[in-house]
């Protein structure tokens, strides 16, 4: 065997596993591709919509998870939307940089510290402004609640 042929053969190897390597590893993205396909599921916009529609005008939006927290500030922060509400996440209201952080996105809420952690109570005593406390369920057969108590 020449040499012309030995690099013809290399070549053609070498296309061979190339061609081979690309399908080894496109084939089962394409094959998972539907499984893990999210654009359809508007689980996350429909909740954030029901919840926005139901709370009040300067209303105080409590909630409780990733599940009910991240839809809720997609839509009041990314797509500016209910700027009159205030949205909280009760479990973060331990951190001190969490209350910090809602100072500067609301300059006009007053965050109490007291020591620990405000309650909502607390934060609806010193906010006249705020009208309702609404409390997020997204597992609930009410997405969400409103009283003018503060309390659930």
């Amino acid at each position: 065997m020449g040499a012309v042929a030995v690099a013809v053969a290399s070549a053609v190897t070498v296309v061979v596993v190339a061609v081979l390597l690309v399908v080894a590893l496109v084939w089962p993205a394409l094959a998972t591709a539907r499984q893990v396909d999210a654009s359809r599921d508007n689980r996350a916009t429909a909740y954030a919509a029901t919840v926005l529609a139901a709370a009040p005008a300067n209303a105080l939006v409590v909630t409780s998870s990733d599940r009910d927290t991240f839809p809720l500030w997609y839509y009041h922060y990314a797509l500016a939307r209910r700027p009159d509400i205030v949205v909280i996440v009760n479990p973060l209201l331990e951190f001190a940089w969490y209350r910090a952080n809602l100072r500067a996105v609301y300059p006009m809420l007053e965050v109490p510290e007291n020591g620990g952690a405000p309650s909502v109570e607390d934060i609806m005593a010193v906010n006249p402004r705020l009208s309702q406390v609404c409390w997020t369920d997204p597992d609930g057969e009410r997405v969400v609640a409103c009283s003018a108590s503060g309390s659930r």
